[in-house]
């Protein structure tokens, strides 16, 4: 496949609509992220960091599994378009708490909660839109163009989050990032009326049944989200926890560290490039085999490798996540109806969010009793259970697009 037909999605308008407000609200995002870091850090210490993160996290794992309901209820362009003006109110009023100087641990946690709350509305609505957007041929394409925007955008959000801390402050940062959620906003609400499918009149716990009901019948579904609790669970804990002070202890310390860091950027980025051009006929045997460098990578920092071969292994390890990724959601949003679309995925979230605090809570007991080493290098073993479990079903393994 050229480059042109790659970027084919980009000449068509709707998806150009939506491509540019995900664009723009990440930049604000990533800025927004350092710069709260940085400001908690700096007045209140990690706890209180720990705390605004978690109230963030918490309603997510509490909404998720509505907020796909009302995508599949609701237009969902409304929605999308809702959520980003939720979450740059909240973030407006973050940024003037900063502003205003010693911030309030409270209402900083506040606007958390507000802007996990809409995020667990955004995100089944986001995956339910996209074949509204784009011709069902460009899906694929479509997705790695998300991912890459998301990476690059990154790199960029990140480095603009940094300068505005150094030159102006922590707030304005997160007045950018209100700023840009609005924008976003609008540009969502300009898609056409008539996109999203409207579900009906039945009661919202008829249909929140409906949508586990679809799940459940297609073994396809369930496996692959019982595969990426496992994931969750294991991995992301055991990397950015473990991994990272045996990193700061043996490694190199915390340059060694952000060289890591700064492998998996450019491993995603990679990644995206790829799956705008790569194509399977079963595809969830290759969204399960090409994560199986993520098993490799914990290994090695289980084992203390040189941080070379690190590097190396963090970069194909992030490659097959954008790949895995484009593929997974290509899958769904083509044979799943688009009426049930968000609230299957709303379990797919569900799946993740759920187990990933759960990981983090009891990655520091575990690594205490066997030792970090140890711990991760079961980790890496869970992580190939995660890998191959769906694979044992043949009705998943048989799964074409």
């Amino acid at each position: 496949m050229s480059l042109k037909q790659s970027l084919g999605p980009l000449k068509e308008p709707l998806f150009l609509r939506y491509f540019l407000g995900t664009m723009i609200s990440n930049a604000g995002s990533f800025a927004s992220i350092v710069a709260l870091t940085f400001a908690v850090l700096a007045s209140n210490g990690p706890s209180a960091l720990g705390i605004i993160l978690l109230c963030r996290e918490i309603p997510l794992i509490a909404f998720v599994l509505l907020g796909g309901v009302f995508a599949d209820r609701l237009p969902r362009r409304w929605l999308l378009a809702f959520s980003s003006f939720l979450s740059g109110a909240s973030q407006a009023v973050a940024a003037w708490i900063l502003i205003a100087g010693s911030p309030s641990i409270f209402l900083l946690s506040i606007c958390a909660v507000v802007n996990g709350s809409a995020r667990a509305f955004m995100g089944p609505a986001e995956t339910g839109i996209l074949p509204e957007v784009v011709s069902a041929e460009q899906l694929q394409q479509a997705n790695a163009l998300l991912g890459a925007n998301r990476q690059i955008v990154g790199i960029a959000g990140t480095a603009l989050g940094s300068l505005l801390i150094t030159s102006i402050g922590s707030g304005y940062a997160l007045a950018f990032d209100s700023l840009t959620f609005v924008v976003a906003g609008f540009l969502f609400l300009a898609l056409p009326s008539g996109l999203s499918l409207v579900s009906g009149k039945r009661s919202v716990y008829r249909e929140f049944l409906e949508g586990w009901q679809e799940v459940r019948s297609r073994t396809w579904v369930w496996t692959m989200i019982i595969s990426f609790g496992l994931f969750q669970v294991a991995y992301f804990p055991a990397l950015m926890v473990l991994s990272a002070d045996i990193t700061r202890k043996y490694l190199g310390g915390a340059s060694a560290w952000a060289t890591i860091i700064s492998a998996e950027l450019v491993g995603g980025l990679i990644g995206s490039v790829m799956a705008l051009k790569v194509s399977f006929k079963r595809p969830l045997i290759w969204t399960n085999l090409v994560i199986f460098p993520t098993s490799i990578q914990l290994l090695g920092f289980a084992f203390r490798w040189p941080l070379s071969i690190l590097i190396v292994l963090t970069i194909f390890a992030t490659i097959g996540f954008a790949i895995g990724g484009a593929l997974w959601m290509t899958t769904l949003q083509l044979l799943i109806p688009k009426e049930s679309l968000s609230r299957v995925s709303s379990f797919d979230w569900f799946g993740s969010v759920v187990f990933n605090p759960l990981g983090y809570a009891l990655i520091g007991p575990i690594s205490a009793v066997l030792g970090e080493e140890k711990t991760v290098g079961y980790a890496a073993i869970l992580v190939l259970v995660g890998i191959f479990f769906p694979l044992a079903s043949r009705v998943t393994r048989n799964v074409r697009v």
